[in-house]
């Protein structure tokens, strides 16, 4: 409906398919708190060009047939509770959100896959922050991912560097399978 402003879904287990004279909604504001099909999820997004508030908490079976891209191109509040997170669609939401100004990422990313040592870098994080969201002034993250192999000195250096951006890296004490954990929050001023 055109004069609805925000959304709340509270279930969507199949596949959403939009008639194709379904045409594009102002929804500004949308929330999915119960799991979302991969494909209806970009469905919904395509069709709701103008959102500038997003929260969702789902769970996301990682397929080579998909896209990983999410676009937010209106975005300016992403709040993303997401499991089975691929890291070329973690990246996607820096690279696809230029307006974003707020976000919160409680994710796990793909356990199948080992986490590349670049998103363990102060300056990879600085790179998608400012070539990507220039107008992102807070980044609450709590990401759950694998490492193996990795001793505590590594950890050491890592968290010495990520001082910076206010993250911290620890080990999972409750999972027994060697996930880590990455937490804090980003801040930073606009004049």
């Amino acid at each position: 409906h055109e004069s609805i402003s925000s959304f709340k879904m509270v279930g969507l287990y199949d596949e959403l398919n939009f008639p194709s004279t379904f045409q594009s909604t102002n929804l500004q504001t949308l929330i999915i708190t119960i799991y979302c099909h991969w494909k209806s999820l970009l469905s919904i997004l395509y069709y709701a060009p103008n959102l500038h508030s997003f929260q969702i908490h789902s769970t996301f079976i990682y397929s080579p047939n998909l896209s990983l891209q999410l676009k937010f191109p209106l975005m300016r509040k992403l709040n993303l509770r997401l499991d089975g997170l691929h890291e070329d669609m973690f990246i996607s939401i820096f690279q696809h959100s230029p307006h974003l100004r707020q976000c919160v990422l409680k994710c796990s990313m793909t356990p199948s896959k080992q986490c590349k040592i670049n998103l363990l870098q102060y300056d990879t994080w600085m790179q998608l922050i400012d070539t990507y969201t220039p107008y992102l002034t807070i980044l609450d993250v709590d990401i759950k991912f694998r490492l193996e192999n990795i001793d505590e000195n590594f950890i050491e250096i890592i968290n010495e560097d990520f001082q910076k951006l206010n993250f911290k890296i620890h080990y999972d004490l409750e999972n027994r399978n060697q996930y880590w954990i990455m937490t804090g929050r980003f801040l930073r001023n606009r004049r």
